[in-house]
């Protein structure tokens, strides 16, 4: 008896937390998406190797400190044992090191946006694909109802031919009409599954059977401003490398000032007795050109001029494009939304149009055929109405994408 009732407690634990695993929501999907995308492994690894690299210039900075022992034997005799130590650092006006570190904090701050980048855009893709099952999933519903009703027709075709209030044909037209439904339930079925393998192929998990959660979302319905996304950031970002290539190529054409410092210390004994060492320092101040390099770097300069100038026009197209994408985006979605609440007052109408030809038939004041036309007109009319939903949200969430905003306020 004890066993029983622990058992039935077990059961009745574990059966809410199996319900509760069967539900795919929007936010577990896009979580599943950004932890298993390899696309973001990778751009993760380039903005760790990025911090790295970024280290290494700071290091360059370092001082060159040396340490050595050393031991000689002449004319078969060891000399005592040898010890030195070297400091040595120096930097000049055009300095490699300099521009070097400039481009590591550019490139820094580039592979940071990137990431971002990277992280919308999965979400996004992981939101189409969502979007993309429910839609799916209402279709099929919708077509179940209208199969339901039409077994209800053919069913009672049969019973009136049975009973002789019915030809022959009026049976066979309802059987093509269920035949028809069937084909296109099969389609829709198919459609469906084929959405969801792509969600779950997408988000690298194994699809069992859950039940994606509806989305709670109001699309944004109003014209959104332009600005600068992280794509056009990152653009600027390299344009701002190749201004940066342009005057250190400029600075190669002047001459050269270099301050150099330089430490010793040698030891006059043996290398461990540290009261015998002798210390050195030197500070130099040095002006250099070279005279013949000035015509690979007026070449060089050249080149890198036309790079920056080209550029320059890219970033300009870059900005048009966004702006007109921008434009038709927002053009869609006034166009959509304004679409959208038709279907609803569309689908409304036609409801109570529909019942009231319902009651008409019963009453047979209403042929069969024209019945049949008002139930077309109301599940065309909510078909439109799904579609149109969906929609809106898709463009909504693709102008937040392309303005790099959050995508459903979050991602």
């Amino acid at each position: 008896m004890i066993k029983k009732m622990l058992l039935t407690f077990i059961i009745m634990v574990l059966l809410p937390l199996s319900a509760v695993a069967e539900i795919l929501t929007i936010e577990d999907a896009i979580e599943a998406g950004l932890k298993r995308s390899m696309t973001l492994e990778a751009e993760l690894l380039q903005y760790r190797n990025q911090i790295s690299s970024q280290r290494q210039n700071f290091y360059s900075w370092l001082p060159q400190a040396n340490v050595s022992l050393s031991k000689n034997r002449a004319m078969g005799i060891w000399d005592d044992l040898q010890g030195s130590a070297n400091l040595n650092w120096s930097i000049s006006s055009n300095d490699p090191r300099y521009f070097e570190m400039r481009r590591q904090m550019i490139e820094m701050q580039n592979a940071a946006l990137s990431l971002e980048d990277k992280k919308k855009n999965i979400a996004w893709q992981v939101l189409y694909r969502y979007i993309d099952v429910l839609q799916a999933q209402d279709l099929v519903n919708l077509q179940k109802d209208i199969k339901a009703l039409e077994e209800k027709k053919y069913q009672a075709a049969i019973a009136e031919f049975k009973l002789g209030a019915a030809t022959q044909q009026k049976v066979d037209e309802a059987e093509l009409n269920m035949l028809g439904i069937e084909i296109r339930q099969n389609d829709l079925e198919n459609t469906l599954q084929e959405k969801r393998r792509e969600l779950f192929y997408y988000i690298n998990l194994e699809d069992g059977k859950e039940e994606l959660e509806s989305l709670s979302v109001e699309p944004a319905l109003t014209v959104q401003p332009y600005r600068a996304n992280l794509q056009f950031q990152i653009a600027g970002a390299e344009q701002e490398v190749r201004g940066l290539n342009n005057r250190q190529a400029f600075l190669n054409l002047l001459p050269e000032l270099s301050l150099s410092y330089n430490y010793s210390q040698s030891s006059t004994g043996d290398a461990f007795e540290f009261d015998e060492y002798e210390d050195s320092s030197q500070i130099s101040l040095r002006l250099s050109y070279s005279l013949f390099d000035i015509f690979s770097n007026q070449e060089n300069l050249k080149m890198t001029r036309r790079s920056w100038k080209f550029y320059n026009k890219t970033i300009e197209d870059i900005e048009k494009a966004n702006r007109n994408e921008l434009n038709n985006l927002n053009n869609s979605l006034l166009v959509q939304s304004r679409n959208y609440e038709l279907y609803q007052r569309k689908s409304g109408l036609a409801l109570r149009i529909l019942e009231q030809a319902q009651m008409e038939y019963e009453q047979g004041e209403l042929s069969t055929l024209d019945l049949n036309q008002y139930q077309n007109n109301y599940y065309s009319a909510r078909e439109q109405e799904i579609n149109g939903y969906y929609q809106v949200i898709r463009t909504s969430e693709s102008i937040n994408l392309h303005l790099s905003e959050n995508i459903l306020g979050k991602w």
